[in-house]
């Protein structure tokens, strides 16, 4: 990646270029005021019209070969998460390990809880052909998550 030119400097060093690019991002997605009070009435009413019924159609836990079929349609070469654990590395795991991520998953799903670390990204920019590469602009932000995620 070449020097970044932002408004104050030139960025030179990775950790610089990281840092404008951050900068960048955060002012295009800061938090708009979208509260609309007579919405949100509506809306945390019907969550806790919701909460005290009781579940009607519940998710049947999945299986081992369920999984493995999951995993097989994962892409060979996609990137992977902060975990590093790359898709063909799941392709290759023994049937005792897919048996562990299906109790896992079923897990997640009886407890209704999403580990924190599924939920956590790698963002890295990636360069918008045909724009200047010297701007922070010119960078769009992909995550990536953990292909168990």
């Amino acid at each position: 990646m070449p020097p970044l030119i932002t408004a104050n400097q030139v960025a030179y060093k990775d950790i610089e270029k990281a840092e404008a690019i951050a900068d960048n991002l955060a002012l295009q997605f800061q938090n708009n005021d979208l509260s609309h009070p007579p919405t949100e009435f509506i809306v945390e009413r019907r969550i806790k019209l919701l909460n005290r019924k009781p579940a009607m159609n519940k998710i049947k836990p999945c299986t081992p070969a369920e999984v493995a079929e999951e995993i097989a349609k994962l892409k060979n070469r996609k990137c992977p998460g902060k975990d590093r654990i790359t898709n063909l590395m799941l392709k290759h795991l023994p049937k005792r390990t897919i048996v562990r991520i299906t109790y896992l998953i079923n897990c997640v799903i009886k407890l209704s809880h999403f580990p924190k670390s599924w939920k956590t990204a790698v963002v890295v920019p990636i360069y918008k052909a045909g724009k200047n590469a010297q701007s922070p602009d010119s960078y769009r932000p992909i995550s990536l998550l953990s292909s168990l995620s």
